[in-house]
Order: structure tokens, then sequence, then C-alpha cells
């Protein structure tokens, strides 16, 4: 098992909200945004690219909070390059909030 912990600032004593996201089985890039957006809990009408997903992570999702996820490492070989975007995007995203509590957990 794999495990990358990226921690920002204290947690300053609020409780932080998980995410999970499981990407078993996924070999579309459609399914690997739907089941990326709905681990997030991200709305309906959110878009299915990177750039929604920014905007989602900077200006919607709650924090501080641990997004959990599971076998990204494990995608279909035409979806790697997708999985390793979302990974930066939301180490982009740890960084953007030097204020805030926010970890990325990678579980394989």
């Amino acid at each position: 098992m794999i495990i990358i912990l990226l921690i920002m600032n204290s947690i300053r004593g609020e409780k932080m909200k998980s995410f999970t996201v499981d990407f078993t089985g996924v070999k579309t890039d459609w399914q690997f945004y739907e089941v990326l957006i709905k681990g997030l809990e991200f709305p309906d009408w959110c878009g299915k690219n990177p750039d929604a997903i920014w905007d989602m992570l900077t200006g919607y999702m709650e924090y501080p909070n641990t997004i959990y996820l599971h076998r990204v490492n494990q995608l279909p070989k035409d979806l790697i390059s997708e999985g390793e975007l979302i990974i930066r995007i939301l180490k982009r995203a740890s960084e953007f909030y030097d204020d805030e509590s926010f970890e990325i957990m990678i579980v394989s």
C-alpha cells in the first residue's frame, strides 16, 4: 500500500471532513469524472474536465478536509495521465489554501 500525505498548516481545531474517491472499475474518461465528482460531493452540474474540478476545489469545496483517492494508481493505461493530472490539481489546490488544512491520501 502506498500512502502519500500532504498536509497544509494546522487544523486549527476545526473538524475535518473526509471524501473518498474509489476508481475501482473505471474504464473511460466519463466514468473517471463521474466517480471523482461523486466522491468529492460536487453537484451534478460540475463539468467533467480538469478546469471544472479546479474551479470546484477553489470556489465550492469546504475546508478543512481530507481526500482519499483509492486505486488511482490502478487506472487503465489510457487514463493514467488523467489520474496524474488530477493529483497535480489537488496538490496545487492544497498550495492555494495557505491558511486552511487540506490533506490528500493516495491509497492503492
